[in-house]
């Protein structure tokens, strides 16, 4: 210095002062970082403690500066995290850096938090340099959604269900763990998923897949449909599939979310219960037409019987027997003839009885006009049979005894509702009439019979007659 002329010492001093300027700079900033870090700043020798902390330390752990300082960081370890923070501490005194270490600190009022380290030694110094930062939420939020997808793993593998959803955009597929089971696609074939899916549908099964899928991608609609699945070395499965366009701004689907449910078990029971059904549907129907074939041989035996009697008295019991017989063979011919062995179209039922007792009653060539206003409507055979009955009883009478003088007449029937519990059959003449009040109700079958039957169809009925015919009100409910 002494060698140096003024000028140089003058050069020599103003590069001295910028140094120095420049190292203040440097330790102001060094401060500030240390001070305003949101991430928790330390320097700690390889004694195990800390040398210099930044505030968020004590913000964090809820201990003073001074606590911090005074005792070795590992009092404040979780006791289980110990053991793997003194590991990495050796590491770092042989030199090696930290990288996303974690581990947790307990804070002063006993809670726990989860710190990721990243740490640098310098050896020569006997130091560690080390930045922590508070991942609690992170990790608490990652265990929390892998808790939630073990659920859900769980619930659709119990339910047989898997979801899954395709970008149309980028391609992106997305199975869940259920899929690859419902589908016995194994590991090696996951490469290629959409050939391994694909080749577990048939050819029908492939076409329905596939032009579901691009209406669906077209109208923006959601689809659903069914579909067996041909798994090599493994009985047919049964899946039911349900897709879900996405749309973007435009109202162009983008992307498609889906659910598929193997459906196997419910499918099989349902075809054993549907075979069974039939089974009992064949078994119940024959039993009707064995019925109704015994029935036949009865109104046989009584028409030969008839036949053989000169008391016309008689003969006319044996035929009004066999309007009965007759009227409850119809309904087992009918029944036998139906898809549904425990209902019967009642309309249909009348409009055959009508016809028989009136072919039977005057032959092919009367002069009778039958109206029938009765709707298409389906009753058990409890309802029908019943009704079936009476109305062989009523249209016999009316036969029988409102037209024996009159070669022309009108019969109409209707059935119509009269409230939301009741309907009524009605069966109207214009024949002669007579007086209701005349009945010997105790000594006609006929009447006895009405009037059981509409007792066991907790109904009621009603007669009115006069000189213009008469009208006879059956009210059941229903």
């Amino acid at each position: 210095m002494d060698n140096l002329s003024a000028e140089e010492k003058i050069q020599f001093l103003e590069k001295r002062v910028l140094e120095l300027k420049k190292e203040a700079e440097q330790a102001l900033i060094y401060k500030h970082f240390f001070q305003y870090s949101r991430d928790m700043v330390c320097i700690a020798n390889n004694e195990g403690r800390f040398l210099k902390l930044s505030p968020s330390f004590s913000e964090s752990l809820g201990y003073s500066m001074t606590e911090l300082l005074d005792r070795p960081f590992t009092d404040f370890i979780h006791p289980d995290d110990l053991q793997a923070t003194l590991d990495e501490i050796n590491l770092n005194q042989k030199g090696a850096s930290t990288l996303r270490f974690e581990n947790r600190y307990l804070k002063k009022n006993g809670e726990a938090i989860i710190l990721q380290w990243v740490s640098n030694p310098d050896p020569i110094n006997n130091r560690i340099y080390a930045v922590a930062r508070d991942v609690t939420d992170i990790r608490n939020t990652e265990r929390e959604l892998k808790l939630s997808q073990q659920l859900l793993n769980a619930s659709q593998h119990m339910a047989k269900m898997g979801s899954w959803s395709f970008n149309l955009i980028n391609g992106d597929l997305y199975w869940s763990d259920e899929l690859f089971n419902i589908f016995g696609i194994k590991e090696n074939e996951r490469d290629n998923l959409y050939e391994a899916y694909v080749n577990r549908f048939d050819e029908e099964g492939f076409l329905l897949y596939e032009s579901t899928v691009n209406k669906s991608i077209e109208t923006g609609k959601p689809y659903t449909f069914k579909h067996s699945v041909n798994i090599k070395g493994e009985d047919k499965k049964y899946v039911y599939c349900v897709g879900i366009p996405q749309l973007d701004n435009n109202g162009k689907v983008f992307r498609i979310d889906g659910m598929v449910q193997d459906i196997t078990e419910h499918t099989l029971n349902e075809q054993i219960i549907r075979k069974s059904v039939r089974e009992k549907e064949i078994l119940i129907q024959e039993l009707h037409h064995r019925v109704k074939n015994n029935l036949q041989v009865i109104n046989s035996l009584l028409s030969l019987q008839s036949n053989l009697s000169n008391d016309e008295q008689l003969k006319s019991i044996f035929n009004d027997s066999q309007e009965r017989i007759r009227s409850m063979a119809t309904i087992h011919d009918l029944l036998y003839h139906n898809e549904d062995v425990s209902m019967i179209d009642f309309s249909q039922y009348i409009n055959r009885i009508a016809e028989e007792i009136l072919r039977s009653r005057k032959g092919e060539s009367h002069q009778i006009d039958m109206k029938i206003n009765v709707p298409t409507v389906n009753y058990s055979i409890d309802i029908a049979v019943p009704l079936g009955l009476i109305f062989t009883e009523i249209m016999t009478n009316a036969l029988k005894h409102a037209f024996d003088q009159q070669e022309q007449g009108i019969i109409e029937i209707n059935l119509k509702r009269i409230d939301e519990q009741q309907c009524q059959l009605s069966i109207k003449d214009n024949g002669k009439g007579f007086d209701p009040q005349l009945i010997d109700h105790s000594a006609s079958l006929g009447m006895l019979i009405m009037e059981n039957l509409t007792e066991q169809l907790d109904g009621k009925i009603e007669i009115l007659s006069d000189t213009n015919g008469t009208i006879y009100h059956l009210s059941f409910k229903h």
